[in-house]
């Protein structure tokens, strides 16, 4: 128990200093501008996703470098802390790794046919998230945070993280522990259909999401619908419940994305 505990509230410092539009899918203490990074003396182990170095200006040490430009894959190798990627969605689908404060240049981005299980690989450092989109919108240069968000970060080996509603939901998503413990958080219906008019937003991909429920737009309406659908013990829809975060051990999370629209 001390040990998880010790992890869960690494994730939280990584996240606490800087609560604005990244990590804004945390609880209102959280964020990403200067997120404090933690763990930093053991060498990475990464073959696939070394370190790209610190940014001086948010004391992060990035997966990807800022001069290099978003790039497709189609699965990376299993080796290093990662997540593998389930696709029960009714279309193939794009998911991208957006790190913490560069909501506008995401660091890659996996490929999901209908069904189908990939892995996609971070580094030993890595902050950010995991969200559904589309290579046309989201290679832009622009923000565009509207939608479910996979919160993670790896620290001294440890993957933490959740599911968050907080930003939107574009759909429902579970995440799971790839330990053997079985640890599992999220809500998997169907969130958009029946959805009331007001409680929704069209993307930027022209797609329809629940809107925000936390900070500037904030909608009582998709955050009641949203209670109304899942368990807040399961995803972040009140930013003071800190019940959705869970950890796996070997750095890996398993997730699940289900019926949305990228």
């Amino acid at each position: 128990m001390a040990v998880k505990m010790m992890n869960v509230f690494a994730f939280l410092l990584l996240l606490l200093p800087c609560f604005s539009v990244t990590v804004a899918g945390l609880p209102a203490i959280f964020g990403s501008s200067a997120a404090q990074v933690y763990g930093r003396d053991t060498p990475s182990p990464d073959e696939v996703a070394p370190l790209a170095g610190s940014d001086n200006k948010t004391n992060i040490d990035y997966c990807g470098k800022a001069d290099t430009p978003t790039f497709l894959t189609e699965g990376d190798t299993e080796t290093g802390p990662g997540f593998y990627v389930t696709n029960n969605d009714i279309s193939g689908e794009h998911f991208f790794l957006i790190e913490n404060s560069r909501d506008t240049h995401p660091w890659k981005y996996l490929h999901v046919p209908i069904g189908a299980r990939k892995f996609v690989q971070v580094c030993s450092t890595w902050q950010g998230r995991l969200m559904r989109g589309t290579p046309k919108v989201n290679t832009d240069g622009r923000v565009h945070n509207l939608g479910t968000w996979i919160e993670s970060s790896v620290v001294n080996g440890v993957m933490s993280g959740d599911v968050s509603f907080l930003q939107g939901c574009d759909g429902g998503a579970k995440v799971a522990s790839n330990d053997g413990r079985g640890l599992t958080r999220g809500c998997t219906v169907d969130m958009l259909s029946g959805a009331p008019s007001d409680a929704l937003q069209t993307k930027d991909t022209g797609t329809p999401a629940l809107k925000r429920i936390t900070g500037d737009g904030f909608s009582q309406s998709a955050k009641n619908w949203d209670l109304s659908k899942c368990d807040a013990s399961q995803v972040f829809i009140e930013e003071s419940n800190l019940k959705p975060i869970i950890d796996s051990t070997n750095g890996r999370f398993e997730v699940t994305f289900y019926k949305g629209k990228a």
